[in-house]
């Protein structure tokens, strides 16, 4: 084989496998904690905040619950969102544009629990 030949042989074997290799990584890891960069799109109201994937063309916005923290978060500003299965099971946790130590929003407490704790709060812990 020449080398063309190989490096034909070798794209054709992992573009066989990819869809193999990510679906195995999807299955392995769809319980793991996730972090999101977000857009706050409507404001907090005491319970859920509005958060948009930024330049999500299908305008999909989660109402989703945020730590006090974040209650005067503006519209338009950056928050981290974690996440788990999907976003259905998500809370925003911090600000991501600086405006506050992010370290110190970490250890807000959300029904008791801090943010530290979190792989240890199921969601049952929280009220949608």
């Amino acid at each position: 084989m020449r080398m063309d030949d190989t490096h034909i042989e070798a794209t054709r074997i992992w573009k066989t496998l990819l869809p193999n290799i990510l679906d195995l990584i999807e299955e392995r890891t769809k319980s793991c904690v996730r972090m999101k960069k977000l857009t706050v799109v409507t404001l907090p109201n005491g319970t859920t905040m509005g958060v948009m994937q930024p330049n999500d063309d299908t305008h999909t916005i989660f109402d989703i619950p945020y730590l006090a923290a974040l209650s005067n978060a503006q519209i338009g500003q950056p928050v981290f969102v974690v996440y788990w299965y999907g976003m259905t099971n998500a809370i925003a946790i911090a600000l991501s544009d600086n405006s506050k130590p992010y370290q110190s929003l970490l250890v807000r407490e959300v029904n008791g629990m801090t943010i530290n704790n979190l792989q240890e709060y199921t969601m049952d812990n929280f009220a949608f």
